[in-house]
């Protein structure tokens, strides 16, 4: 069943509107509002969430100053006229270059495209399993009560 909205250790009975707020709660804590109907005990239903594709997180490759550099001198073109060729700012590509900016998954897509080289790399995934709804305990109004009485 349910647990109490506002003690939390308790199984609810009733929906009380506390305050004007509608709540599933037990008899004892029904006393602090207005009693609206009384809840029927209900066949266990368990619920699953729904299963998350795995994520993948695409990053820029820690040496990219150096691919870029040597991808540029490769093609024997200046900063200026690698800049041009990828219709990029110039001080933008002098500082990817440099290594002192990080470039943009898109400009680095845009590099890899034009020059065939690998800039960006796909990290870790995050495993999406079903978890039972049952499992998954969320905090009452009685959790934030006794959370506030210890700091005093």
């Amino acid at each position: 069943m349910v647990s109490c909205s506002i003690c939390g250790s308790k199984e609810a009975t009733v929906i009380a509107v506390i305050e004007g707020v509608s709540l599933e709660v037990c008899d004892e804590c029904a006393k602090l509002g207005r009693i609206s109907k009384r809840i029927k005990e209900k066949t266990k239903v368990v619920r699953k969430v729904a299963q998350v594709k795995p994520e993948v997180e695409e990053t820029v490759v820690l040496d990219f100053a150096k691919k870029i550099r040597e991808v540029r001198e490769k093609n024997k073109m200046t900063q200026e006229e690698f800049a041009k060729a990828l219709n990029e700012k110039l001080s933008v590509m002098r500082h990817v270059e440099n290594g002192t900016l990080v470039p943009s998954l898109k400009l680095a897509r845009k590099i890899e495209e034009k020059f065939g080289i690998k800039l960006v790399e796909e990290q870790g995934e995050v495993s999406g399993d079903i978890i039972p709804h049952e499992k998954v305990e969320a905090a009452t109004l009685g959790d934030l009560i006794e959370i506030k009485r210890r700091k005093k």
